[in-house]
């Protein structure tokens, strides 16, 4: 299918620093589906590259799925210099869909006022905490991980406070990892993130000492790497640790590269393009 996805950072993230990108998520099951879909399709072919449709299949890309938190499909979230601008769930007929879209874009698709009738307008689909991660929006999606677990205490709510807050709290993202329980099914990947939430927690002017000074100095770093957001340098950095002593500051640059990829997630590529050097520098 031309419209599949093949890689969220390319597909969506990227590609919309040129136009806006809507991404649909579906699957061939779902009725409404499959009376969006071809709309969707058929408006894309319309607007000419004006805009980029990618879809979804949420059955071939569950774990993506559920990052987004999909709990009904369709659902569709436009994004926009890598920010999501809008969404909605459910399929909006033809002359919604193309008064919700209008605003979005410039040329392509028809523009509102040559709708005979307007449409009451659609209120965006809530967007989840890693659809706003995604997009760039720390702050908003602090704050939403913060009130949905402040609503219900639960362990994978707990995970996202961690997620949302590991690059701006770090201490907050170790704090509330300490409080899911070994029994708990998203306990290991909550280790995980708690490894990555102790290396960004140190005070870089207070690293381990070493024989080796090059040690200390590709881990510092590597961690103000990481605190940009500079994932591939940082574990770049991290790795010349590994090939140096994979044991310093107690197994730190091992810990932060599976702390980084289980914040990335699988579907990112990073932890794909890394996995192989990884393992070598731990178990070569």
């Amino acid at each position: 299918m031309a419209y599949e996805l093949t890689d969220f950072r390319t597909d969506v993230l990227e590609a919309s620093m040129n136009v806006p990108v809507l991404v649909d998520f579906w699957a061939d099951w779902c009725g409404p589906c499959r009376t969006l879909g071809p709309l969707l399709e058929k408006l894309a072919a319309e607007a000419n590259g004006a805009w980029k449709l990618v879809k979804v299949d949420v059955d071939k890309n569950q774990e993506l799925a559920a990052q987004f938190q999909v709990r009904g499909i369709p659902m569709c979230v436009l994004v926009h210099f890598g920010q999501i601008v809008d969404g909605f769930q459910g399929a909006l007929p033809e002359a919604e869909l193309r008064q919700w879209l209008a605003p979005h874009i410039q040329g392509g698709v028809a523009e509102a006022e040559e709708l005979v009738e307007e449409p009451e307008p659609t209120p965006p689909a809530e967007m989840s905490v890693a659809a706003l991660l995604a997009a760039g929006k720390t702050a908003e999606a602090a704050a939403l991980a913060e009130q949905q677990l402040e609503a219900e205490a639960t362990h994978e709510n707990r995970l996202q406070v961690a997620l949302a807050q590991m690059f701006v709290k770090p201490q907050r993202s170790a704090e509330i990892l300490a409080e899911i329980p070994e029994d708990a099914d998203s306990y290991d990947h909550a280790q995980h993130l708690a490894g990555l939430a102790k290396v960004l927690s140190h005070d870089l002017q207070a690293l381990p000492a070493h024989a080796n000074p090059k040690v200390p100095e590709y881990y510092k770093a590597a961690i103000e790497a990481l605190r940009q957001g500079a994932f591939e340098d940082a574990l770049d950095q991290f790795l010349e640790v590994l090939y140096r002593d994979k044991h310093y500051d107690e197994d730190g640059a091992r810990l932060a590269f599976l702390g980084v990829f289980a914040w990335l997630g699988k579907e990112d590529p990073l932890p794909k393009a890394f996995q192989r050097r990884f393992e070598m520098a731990v178990f070569g």
